[in-house]
């Protein structure tokens, strides 16, 4: 998560909150616009754990943002802001894994890793090291 507004992460990962009721729409070759379906955000998904993440609850945050995983296995924000949580826990394994598949859907997070303090207490892992590129 990133420091100061912990919770624009997700905002950001996400590109900006989209209401369910306004589906983006994009024009075809040919002119027409087609509709397609609202697709969960980062944030969406992240928001309801945000306060239980500011209040230092990592464990529990871990556990409960695990169960949305199953949900949102492509999530990106939401794997990044797992490991983070995972990391804060001291579930370094977990931390990892979760971080190598977040940077796999968006390389971003590799940028986003190097500097973010949720990752102080696994910065000197080798495996840490090598998925950010340290």
């Amino acid at each position: 998560m990133l420091p100061a507004a912990r919770s624009s992460l997700c905002a950001r990962a996400s590109g900006g909150r989209r209401s369910p009721r306004s589906p983006r729409r994009r024009s075809s070759r040919s002119g027409a616009s087609r509709v397609r379906p609202y697709a969960a955000r980062a944030w969406s998904i992240w928001a309801p754990l945000n306060p239980l993440y500011e209040a230092g609850r990592y464990e529990e945050v871990a556990d409960r943002a695990r169960e949305l995983l199953e949900e949102y296995p492509e999530s990106a924000g939401l794997l990044y802001n797992v490991a983070c949580c995972e990391s804060l826990a001291g579930r370094t394994a977990d931390a990892l894994e979760h971080l190598r598949r977040s940077t796999e859907l968006s390389d971003r997070f590799r940028a986003l890793a190097k500097d973010d303090s949720d990752f102080d207490p696994i910065r000197d892992e080798p495996a840490f090291k090598e998925l950010v590129g340290r």
